[in-house]
């Protein structure tokens, strides 16, 4: 069976500097063109962390409370001025998933990480 494709909004395991949770964030439509085209698969995602306390004043901060859609194991931390691209190969295997109104939120935060 194949592993499938991270989508937009989904929470994956995937290896940064170690094996975290990230959530996706790039545009579903960029990834499928990249698919047809037959390039390598890079996918964009903000790292969690469960350093809450640390992170939970910071601007780009968004708090991501654990619950049975994002199946997190604890409370964490989207870091969104850490906007990664993944390897597809890194990507392990999917967690769970967020609410529109959570991704909106994020898109806000690296947008004012980037300053756009």
């Amino acid at each position: 069976m194949t592993k499938p494709i991270p989508k937009r909004g989904e929470i994956w395991f995937a290896l940064l500097d170690k094996k975290r949770p990230v959530i996706v964030i790039q545009n579903d439509i960029i990834t499928e063109f990249i698919q047809k085209q037959r390039l390598p698969l890079d996918i964009m995602a903000v790292p969690l962390t469960g350093k809450v306390n640390r992170w939970k004043n910071c601007t780009t901060s968004i708090f991501i409370k654990k619950d049975n859609i994002n199946n997190l194991d604890f409370d964490d931390i989207a870091k969104c001025h850490q906007v990664s691209t993944i390897q597809y190969k890194n990507y392990k295997y999917k967690i769970g998933c967020i609410s529109e109104y959570q991704l909106a939120e994020i898109e806000k935060k690296v947008l004012w990480a980037l300053n756009l």
